[in-house]
């Protein structure tokens, strides 16, 4: 099996999936109004994106990675 067919094999298992279809149905659902820069505006107020970015300027790109403890201690608050 060429890396073609096993990427699209594992794909079509997503879409397979009702429980994974769901959870992404809710979030186009809520989502998909916004535009790409809409999206990034929003994600980038908030704490994880923030506090990666503590020690950066604004406009200053950055591989910094985000927190997986800020991810999940923002959005279980939510």
């Amino acid at each position: 099996m060429t890396l073609a067919e096993r990427f699209f094999k594992e794909e079509l298992e997503v879409f397979e999936n009702d429980d994974i279809m769901s959870f992404l149905n809710d979030i186009w659902s809520k989502f998909g109004i916004y535009s790409a820069d809409e999206l990034e505006y929003m994600t980038h107020q908030e704490t994880p994106w923030i506090n990666a970015r503590k020690n950066t300027i604004s406009d200053e790109r950055s591989n910094q990675k985000i927190s997986l403890k800020d991810i999940f201690n923002y959005y279980n608050a939510l």
